[in-house]
């Protein structure tokens, strides 16, 4: 099953630190980036105005592409059909101990149901001095 994990895990007074988990038919992939509140509230936006069909896809994404910090993860999400069916394509990058650049990127699908249980989900990793989690599509 597709499936996307948030997970905070550390917080400071200006951003924190959240563990991307992402489990599709044939691959899964994690990594660690930084956020700031308003980077999640621009996500939870996003997703609710594709929903709302304000926009017909959109890009989201935390770190530099160039890896100049330690991560890098991205979301692109775009409706799949016309049942409500959404497609997100997840980028996960990092640089290991000798200084190489890594990656992958892969698709996982969901259901307009499931996308705004996880666009309002999300707004809880912001309650501070909680270590909240969200999920799109049940279990890791």
């Amino acid at each position: 099953m597709n499936n996307l994990l948030f997970e905070k895990i550390w917080e400071d007074a200006d951003f924190y630190q959240i563990i991307v988990k992402a489990l599709a038919k044939n691959i899964s992939a994690e990594t660690k980036v930084y956020v700031t509140k308003e980077n999640i509230i621009a996500l939870s936006d996003l997703i609710k105005n594709l929903i709302d069909k304000h926009h017909s896809e959109f890009y989201w994404e935390i770190g530099d592409t160039d890896l100049s910090a330690e991560s890098f993860f991205s979301i692109g999400l775009a409706e799949y059909d016309n049942l409500g069916h959404y497609k997100f394509v997840l980028k996960f990058g990092f640089q290991n101990d000798d200084n190489k650049n890594y990656g992958c990127s892969f698709p996982i699908t969901t259901e307009t149901g499931l996308l705004l249980h996880f666009a309002e989900n999300v707004l809880l990793l912001n309650k501070d001095n909680s270590f909240e989690s969200c999920m799109l599509n049940g279990r890791l």
